[in-house]
């Protein structure tokens, strides 16, 4: 009865920050005033992303190393970066919206697809890079293209979790036109053109 009697008086008997319904908490860790928050995931780029469009965290601040997306939710430790002024978050740690226990080994792949337009900057026999930094493998290009360098392509892409870089899952060129015949009309070391 007392413990019922002292949950139903605490609710009255909050401090002003709480009556706002703010989900921050302030801890004193040595010199250095340690947030905890939580929000969601509003920009993010391979190495870096924000927060709530306020605080900004860093790929090594992501608890074991769990691919985050834009609009996931997320609970992180930030304190002032003394530098900018702004938020910084030290830890960041997805928030889990299963009940059960969510696999970590799950193919990003299949979550986070994104579109990507570029032109091929490197080849070797088994893989190459779109834009430079985003990777292909053969046998993820679409049967019966033969990509070149200079190519334009349209990528399905992913951010491997492990490494945070991008990796195609499926290129195919960008615009074609399947030609039977066709009459060349001039060639010039490796290209030339052709009529239609």
């Amino acid at each position: 009865m007392f413990g019922l009697f002292s949950k139903a008086l605490s609710y009255f008997w909050r401090r002003a920050g709480d009556e706002e319904g703010e989900d921050e908490r302030w801890a004193a860790a040595g010199h250095k005033e340690l947030k905890t928050v939580q929000g969601v995931v509003t920009r993010f780029c391979h190495d870096y992303g924000m927060i709530d469009d306020m605080i900004i965290f860093t790929k090594d601040a992501v608890t074991k190393n769990m691919p985050l997306t834009v609009g996931q939710e997320v609970t992180a430790t930030v304190e002032e970066d003394k530098t900018s002024g702004g938020l910084k978050a030290i830890r960041v740690d997805a928030v889990q919206n299963t009940w059960g226990e969510s696999n970590p080994t799950c193919d990003a792949s299949e979550l986070n697809m994104k579109i990507l337009i570029g032109n091929i900057t490197s080849l070797s026999k088994d893989s190459g890079y779109i834009n430079q930094n985003t990777f292909f493998a053969m046998e993820d290009v679409c049967e019966g293209f033969k990509p070149c360098e200079g190519d334009w392509v349209q990528a399905k892409y992913f951010i491997n979790p492990t490494t945070w870089n991008s990796e195609a899952v499926a290129v195919k060129p960008l615009r074609y036109k399947r030609v039977d015949k066709v009459r060349i009309s001039s060639i010039c070391g490796r290209s030339g053109t052709v009529d239609e």
